[in-house]
């Protein structure tokens, strides 16, 4: 069943909360302080429950100037709105800054009730009636029906119960339903029971048991029970005016203006993207101006950061950044207002349009398309704007859009369709193929340059390269983009090396001058191989290139040993392993000694050799001398 929020407004004293004590037998004056005072100073609440068996919440807005930052809390979570004029005073200021205010959360629908039709004659109330459709002309309540009304009589409330009851099935589900959020508007402990907190539900659900997160404070705590208009419920759904018994938080630890939230799902910011209205009239809003920003039940101090202009005069839209001083929890759609910090008047608001965004550059037209599209892109658009620089989830892309689980997976499939998205199996994930194309760009040119660097080596390492590109990416992201690029054939990877698939071969390299020498001088010092010393001053050649090279000779197998600072060309060590064979199979053994002097060799080179002959399984050492190894016969 739907859940339809109507809210109240207007001046103070103009009846609001009689009214709705007349509507529904509940006095929304909680407080002692406001018994005392005539006046609600908090958010009121009261179901009205209908003929065809939903029940509508109405929030009664208090109308005291001071107290308006908790008028924007109520008005933020409402489907339609009652704004209440006394026919004995009309119009007043604050019932204009309301209109405003309500105007700038996009509140669609309404109903105006002129209270307190008792008091004055019927010329009067005509007469009011009148200045009231001059107010509103204009504005969202521009043809909503205006119904006079007495709580003291009761004449008109059949009237204007039959209106509400036609907006609230004209009342339409919010598009962001899916993401569980109550700000939080009131917070207090109960004797027996401990901390409670109340607000509207503005999106998904929350049950008994549940872990729920305070953001931005980031405590943690546990739901112990759910009530939904005083009533016990098992749990508590999108539009549901609820408290929470939390456990394992205190009062102190909880502030209102702070959301009730899943862990995980929200982050706090100071800066967001944001479109803004002017509708002041007396002054220009100016960029890097001070002002109070009101967001859900949060009001927090900040500063405009205007895109593309300087200044704004009543009437003008345009595309802003809000820097706030404080952390501030806000998502896409959130609807937000602005007033001075001094004179304390209503200025300005708009709508959320990105959260956790960089410092834009104020005059970029790339700034503006990207504004325009987070303000009026497709779920498509908004999706590919969303990727940050490495694959992501549709999770990831839900939290990071607030779009829906269907609309995200749709605009998912539809973009792999028309090759704007690469979908990663492995890990489940999404990128735009622009991205990936500049990035699989840079990978192929930091392998090319470093073969032409190091033509004798296999390739680069994956380490390298995430080093240099995706230090911030995940290893299993960063392996399945390799992986992806290695499927379409761009690279080449063996064993944790990546290389250009059509890098030079081996045999070319194997006939290069430097590679000849090389192994000519090793053919020709025999069973005393050239040091490295050597060969670069006899060669000319620097000692890094030698080394590659001779790294390079080894895998290929034109140079053995079991240490590659001690080896041998592999011609020489066939007769080397021929002598030796001799050797065992006459004598049945090799000593050190005596293997040195039949090869000509020194100890060191001896030793070597007879540890590369064990590491193949030709020899095995038996205390101090070599017997015939498990391999002997095929080598």
């Amino acid at each position: 069943m739907k859940h339809v929020v109507m809210g109240t407004s207007g001046h103070v004293d103009h009846g609001k909360t009689t009214l709705i004590k007349r509507l529904t037998g509940i006095d929304a004056d909680r407080l002692k302080e406001e018994k005392k005072r005539g006046m609600t100073i908090e958010l009121g609440f009261a179901p009205l429950e209908l003929p065809d068996g939903r029940t509508l919440s109405i929030i009664d807005v208090p109308g005291h100037e001071g107290l308006i930052k908790t008028m924007v809390a109520g008005a933020s979570s409402i489907d339609f709105v009652l704004m209440v004029i006394a026919a004995d005073e009309g119009v007043m200021p604050q019932t204009i800054e309301h209109l405003k205010i309500l105007s700038l959360l996009e509140v669609k629908r309404g109903i105006i009730a002129l209270t307190k039709m008792d008091l004055v004659d019927e010329e009067w109330l005509e007469l009011v009636m009148a200045d009231v459709q001059d107010t509103v002309q204009g504005t969202f309540l521009e043809d909503a029906p205006i119904i006079p009304v007495s709580s003291q009589t009761g004449q008109g409330l059949d009237e204007l119960t039959n209106e509400i009851i036609c907006l609230t099935k004209q009342a339409e589900e919010e598009k962001s339903g899916e993401f569980f959020r109550i700000p939080i508007d009131r917070v207090f402990t109960i004797s027996g029971h401990g901390t409670v907190i109340t607000g509207t539900l503005l999106g998904g659900k929350v049950a008994k048991g549940d872990t729920v997160q305070m953001m931005p404070s980031q405590k943690v705590a546990r739901v112990r029970g759910v009530q939904v208009h005083g009533k016990p419920v098992e749990e508590a759904v999108s539009g549901d005016r609820c408290a929470l018994n939390l456990g394992g938080i205190q009062k102190e630890d909880i502030e209102r203006g702070e959301f009730v939230v899943f862990p995980n799902v929200l982050e706090a910011t100071r800066l967001l993207d944001a479109s803004l209205l002017v509708v002041d009239d007396q002054v220009s809003l100016k960029h890097g101006q001070r002002v109070r920003i009101h967001i859900g039940t949060s009001e927090v101090m900040g500063k405009i950061r205007m895109i593309g202009k300087d200044q704004m005069e009543e009437g003008e839209r345009g595309y802003v950044q809000l820097r706030t001083e404080e952390p501030i929890v806000a998502i896409r759609g959130d609807r937000y207002i602005l007033r001075f910090y001094s004179p304390m008047r209503v200025i300005a608001g708009g709508k959320i349009l990105n959260h956790h965004v960089p410092n834009r550059s104020r005059f970029s037209e790339k700034t503006l398309e990207i504004l325009e599209i987070e303000s009026k892109g497709k779920p498509q658009e908004l999706i590919s704007l969303a990727f940050l620089n490495h694959p992501m989830s549709s999770e990831q892309l839900i939290q990071s859009t607030f779009l829906s689980k269907n609309a995200v997976e749709k605009s998912l499939n539809d973009l792999e369709v028309s090759g704007k998205v690469l979908y990663f199996p492995s890990i489940i994930k999404w990128f735009p193929v622009e991205n990936y194309e500049i990035l699989s760009s840079h990978i192929i040119d930091i392998v090319g340059k470093y073969h032409k660097a190091y033509p004798y080596r296999d390739g680069i390492e994956r380490e390298e390269i995430r080093n240099k590109l995706f230090e911030k990416w995940e290893i299993k992201d960063f392996n399945a983009f390799i992986d992806k690029m290695s499927e379409k054939g761009l690279i080449a990877q063996k064993n944790n090396i990546i290389f250009d698939p059509k890098k030079k071969q081996s045999g070319e390299l194997l006939t290069s001058k430097n590679t000849q020498a090389i192994l000519k001088m090793y053919q020709s010092e025999g069973v005393m191989p050239p040091s490295l010393n050597k060969l670069s001053e006899e060669l000319n050649l620097e000692e890094k290139e030698i080394i590659d090279i001779q790294n390079f000779l080894y895998r290929e197998g034109h140079l053995v040993g079991n240490n590659k600072n001690v080896l041998f060309h592999s011609d020489v060590m066939i007769q080397i392993k021929n002598t030796a064979k001799k050797i065992l199979n006459e004598e049945g053994e090799l000593t050190v000694g005596n293997f040195r002097d039949q090869i000509s060799s020194n100890r060191q080179n001896t030793i070597a050799i007879l540890e590369y002959f064990d590491t193949i399984g030709f020899t095995k050492r038996k205390e101090n001398v070599r017997i015939k190894g498990s391999k002997f016969s095929d080598c």
